[in-house]
C-alpha cells in the first residue's frame, strides 16, 4: 500500500504517518514541519486545502491520501483518484447523511450508537 499523508503542519505530525510505516505502509508525508501560521491557511482537511495532496496521490500513483487538522481530530480521506472518500465512507459504512467531508465521525457514530440504545 502506498500512501500520502498531509499533517496540515500540526500535532498528527510523527504519528500516523510512523503507525502507517509499522504496518508496512510506504508513506510520503508533506507539511510535516510545525508552523504556527498553518502555512497562511485555515487548517481544515477540506477540498480547497488538500489540493496539494491531492496532486500528490495522483501523480505519485498512490492508493490512499490522508490528512489531519491541527489537532488531529477532524481528517480528510482521498481515493487514488484523489476524490474524497469520507463522506462515501460515512454514509454507506455508518449510515450518516450529509456529512462534510472533515466531520469527526467517531463523534457522530458514538451519539448514534448512544440514540440507538434508548
Amino acid at each position: 500500500l502506498k500512501a500520502a499523508y498531509d499533517p496540515m503542519w500540526g500535532t498528527g505530525r510523527d504519528y500516523l504517518d510512523r503507525i502507517l510505516k509499522e504496518f508496512g505502509v510506504k508513506v510520503d508525508v508533506i507539511h510535516d514541519q510545525r508552523d504556527v501560521l498553518f502555512g497562511g491557511i485555515t487548517p481544515e482537511p477540506v477540498k480547497e486545502h488538500l489540493e496539494e495532496l491531492k496532486s500528490l496521490v495522483v501523480d505519485g500513483k498512490k492508493d490512499v491520501g490522508l490528512s489531519t487538522d491541527p489537532d488531529a481530530d477532524r481528517f480528510g480521506i482521498l481515493n487514488e483518484k484523489g476524490v474524497s472518500e469520507l463522506k462515501r465512507i460515512a454514509e454507506e459504512e455508518f449510515g450518516m447523511k450529509n456529512v462534510k467531508a472533515s466531520k469527526t465521525l467517531l463523534t457522530k457514530i458514538l451519539l448514534k450508537q448512544e440514540e440507538s440504545r434508548r
